[in-house]
């Protein structure tokens, strides 16, 4: 079995995705190295000949992230940055195109995207550490967030024209996604009108994520309390 027998065939992964050996590379350890094209997004890597033949070589391009997403090929030069800064970028995807995420009625469910170009993680990370207000120890320590309004109010899209850094306190103060008027109403039937969760939460001991779920229906009530959206009430 020589060392180029299978350059020019077609395999399938274990996700049904075709791919095409392009050529040989190199041999370590007795194991043979190819190059593969993957005939859909034409993206190609290196793989090793035993994964090849048994289908374990994946797409990084493939939008295996709710169908929208794909994490590229990110690089791991910076472990530790590039770990926390793809749990961040999941959640931005989730909250925009998972119809059962908690935040996705705040987010897709009010038309935010993500632009195009961030809806590869590998774009994503080049492209933060350049954006307005970056600090890397700030965000390695969640000091600050990625915010999408403060330049255009109401903006529905995420990308690195439309965003900036800014404190976490100031970002969990103005968030228009939550800032919609809604009525709280104690045990007692007193009625307060708000436009924050959080601030909501704080004078009255309670927990803004747990407002939000009686805002959308999920629940009737929280420690006594009801709300409800003002515009639901005209």
């Amino acid at each position: 079995m020589g060392k180029e027998d299978i350059v020019g065939e077609i395999f399938i992964n274990n996700n049904g995705e075709q791919f095409k050996v392009n050529k040989y590379l190199y041999c370590k350890n007795t194991e043979y190295y190819y190059e593969v094209e993957f005939i859909k997004t034409h993206s190609k890597k290196m793989a090793e000949k035993r994964n090849i033949k048994y289908g374990r070589v994946r797409d990084d391009y493939s939008k295996h992230i709710y169908g929208v997403a794909c994490k590229g090929n990110a690089s791991s030069t910076y472990p530790k940055f590039n770990k926390l800064a793809f749990k961040r970028w999941y959640a931005m995807i989730e909250r925009c195109y998972n119809k059962d995420a908690y935040m996705y009625p705040s987010y897709g469910g009010k038309g935010v995207i993500v632009d195009d170009r961030w809806l590869c993680f590998e774009n994503y990370i080049k492209d933060i550490k350049e954006i307005n207000g970056f600090d890397y120890d700030k965000y390695i320590s969640g000091s600050i967030q990625l915010d999408k309004d403060m330049f255009i109010d109401n903006n529905l899209v995420y990308s690195k024209d439309t965003c900036c850094f800014i404190s976490r306190s100031k970002n969990a103060k103005y968030q228009p996604s939550k800032m919609k008027k809604f009525i709280a109403i104690s045990s007692d039937g007193d009625s307060y009108v708000f436009n924050n969760q959080n601030e909501c939460a704080r004078e009255f001991g309670l927990t803004a994520r747990t407002i939000g779920k009686v805002l959308n229906g999920d629940l009737k009530s929280h420690k006594g309390w009801t709300f409800r959206y003002i515009q639901q009430d005209l």
